[in-house]
């Protein structure tokens, strides 16, 4: 697994973010498919709202919620990756 910079730009909060931060202000920037989806079984495949196997890349339906581990930083539509914030503050510079 590809590790992501670990930070980045939030134009919300005009801050240098880490990759895994939470906030209350998060606004999903994920795929619409079941593999995002906090519904989804990985172990198995399945759904509780359908009656067949599904698959991480089908298309999610109208029940659809974000997985709440996903909900980081990183998938939040106000970030940006790597950091390409104004003033970025980890060297020091501020």
């Amino acid at each position: 697994m590809i590790m992501p910079e670990p930070y980045g730009w939030c134009e919300k909060h005009k801050k240098v973010v880490c990759y895994n931060e939470r906030c209350d202000d998060y606004k999903p920037a994920l795929k619409r498919v079941c593999g995002n989806c906090e519904h989804f079984y990985h172990e198995s495949d399945m759904c509780p709202y359908k009656p067949h196997e599904v698959y991480p890349d089908d298309e999610a339906c109208e029940r659809f919620e974000p997985a709440k581990e996903l909900c980081t930083c990183i998938s939040c539509a106000h970030s940006k990756w790597p950091c390409e914030g104004e003033g970025d503050e980890r060297d020091g510079d501020g």
